[in-house]
């Protein structure tokens, strides 16, 4: 558990600078030295990321046959 919790730790503190990086760089002008898509056109190109990413993932693990959920048996009690 500890790893677990050092991981989500370790992905949110990297992620959040950069992110918010790559978001600034996206959305600002051409003038300021971004790429002028402005917030509109830099959320529907992160909104496009994820819902690629998703569908990849899910397609692989169909792709594999393995389940992220337990098989939890019920006792015959």
């Amino acid at each position: 558990m500890p790893y677990a919790v050092l991981a989500f730790w370790a992905a949110y503190i990297l992620t959040r600078p950069f992110g918010a990086s790559l978001g600034d760089y996206l959305t600002a002008a051409p003038a300021d030295g971004g790429l002028g898509l402005g917030t509109n056109g830099t959320s529907g190109l992160f909104l496009a990321v994820i819902v690629a990413a998703v569908a990849w993932f899910t397609l692989q693990q169909r792709r594999v046959g393995t389940s992220t959920y337990p098989v939890v048996e019920e006792s015959a009690a």
